[in-house]
């Protein structure tokens, strides 16, 4: 509201008036208790770099906010950890705000069963485990959600398992996370979706595609979007704008023109499009 984020619950009712000025992630969620927010945040140029201002930390539920000092941004947590930036480095914290990870890495990411994609300072990427141990490289790869992640090599794509070992070879032209054992793929312009032995079980035929969550996708045909079950059968006809959300709690945010809504899983609209 006017620029800022506040929090509202699953009944539209404002319970955490919109007073932060940024927070993690394009949609703001609470995990463990908390979310992260700031406070006069905003990007300035220092020494020729954009450097992020502000005072990052945690609300909780009731709209309190705590403090981190000394660091320039830090994430919601996920698996109990939180990554955080001090100075140009980056390092993990606690639900108790211990830091468990030292900041070391140049950049870092949310982690997803136990695995966290991190750059050093001279530019390798790998996995990482909760302790901050290196696994195994990462080959321009994605987040282990649903336990796999897809990896590119040559400009193709492919998958891995929570070991590093190819589980689907690059083959596709690109590719998305699993969700609920179904991946996005792309070959030539079409995505469709393969099954975790690679077996494409829905075949290409979409624009573009989300990821699978309560049993349904987002697929977007000539321009709309609409939503799928695993079988490939449109369970919501194609009539939304721009990339459309995943389900969550039986509701997905949509877009037609300007305007944002709630559908249920029958394509009803529980909240109303508004601006």
């Amino acid at each position: 509201m006017n620029g800022q984020t506040g929090f509202i619950d699953a009944t539209g009712r404002l319970v955490i008036p919109a007073k932060f000025d940024s927070s993690y992630g394009c949609f703001n969620e609470f995990h463990d208790g908390l979310s992260a927010v700031s406070i006069g945040s905003s990007w300035v140029k220092r020494h020729g770099k954009l450097v992020q201002t502000g005072e990052w930390g945690f609300t909780n539920k009731r709209g309190t906010f705590k403090v981190l000092k000394n660091v320039g941004f830090v994430s919601d947590f996920r698996e109990g950890l939180a990554f955080f930036h001090k100075g140009n480095l980056t390092g993990y914290m606690d639900r108790n705000l211990n830091i468990v990870i030292k900041p070391r890495f140049k950049s870092a990411g949310d982690f997803y069963f136990g695995r966290a994609r991190a750059e050093d300072s001279d530019g390798k990427e790998y996995y990482i485990d909760k302790t901050g141990k290196k696994l195994f490289p990462n080959w321009n790869g994605g987040e282990f959600q649903d336990s796999r992640a897809f990896f590119e090599k040559n400009g193709k794509y492919g998958f891995i398992d929570l070991n590093g070992k190819i589980i689907i070879p690059a083959k596709f032209d690109n590719a998305t996370h699993f969700g609920e054992g179904l991946a996005g793929v792309r070959v030539g312009e079409k995505w469709g979706f393969v099954d975790p032995s690679g077996e494409m079980v829905i075949q290409p035929q979409f624009d573009e595609v989300g990821v699978f969550s309560e049993g349904l996708v987002s697929v977007a045909i000539n321009g709309k979007w609409g939503f799928i079950d695993p079988t490939g059968r449109i369970v919501i006809t194609p009539q939304f704008d721009k990339w459309t959300y995943y389900f969550e709690n039986g509701l997905c945010e949509v877009h037609v023109g300007d305007k944002i809504g709630y559908i249920d899983k029958e394509g009803r609209f529980v909240w109303p499009l508004t601006n």
